[in-house]
């Protein structure tokens, strides 16, 4: 089953399958406020708006699945637009469907070197994506 959908400069959606499948996918919604209190010292809060934020965690990457994860981020995110997600969202969709078509920036990309015998590996691999 395809978690995670990310579209290309080429406008090509690529599927996260595989090895590219992430271990997890955990949405949060940030609620943009404004707050004051009367001169009775009521406070008063009006939400403004909601703002989606993803984090996408891949345990481990090999070399080669690495160079795809940080190229798909990092290139698409000189598109003014920003990323266009679709994602698995438990919450807000029907089981075994991907949600709505949302658009990201790349807050973060962090990662870990895992040096093996054979070569290296990347671990606990982190994409703190942040709703435009």
């Amino acid at each position: 089953m395809v978690y995670l959908q990310v579209k290309n400069n080429k406008n090509e959606w690529i599927d996260f399958v595989d090895e590219l499948c992430p271990s997890q996918i955990v949405p949060s919604v940030e609620f943009i406020k404004n707050s004051k209190r009367s001169l009775g010292g009521k406070l008063h809060v009006d939400v403004v708006a909601t703002k989606q934020s993803l984090q996408i965690t891949f345990d481990v990457l090999s070399q080669e699945a690495f160079d795809q994860v940080k190229a798909i981020f990092t290139t698409n995110e000189a598109n003014s637009n920003g990323l266009k997600v679709k994602y698995f969202d438990i919450v807000a969709t029907a089981a075994n469907d991907l949600g709505e078509v949302r658009y990201f920036h790349v807050e973060n990309l962090t990662f870990n070197p895992l040096i093996l015998d054979d070569g290296i590996r990347w671990r606990d691999v982190v994409v703190d994506l942040v709703e435009i």
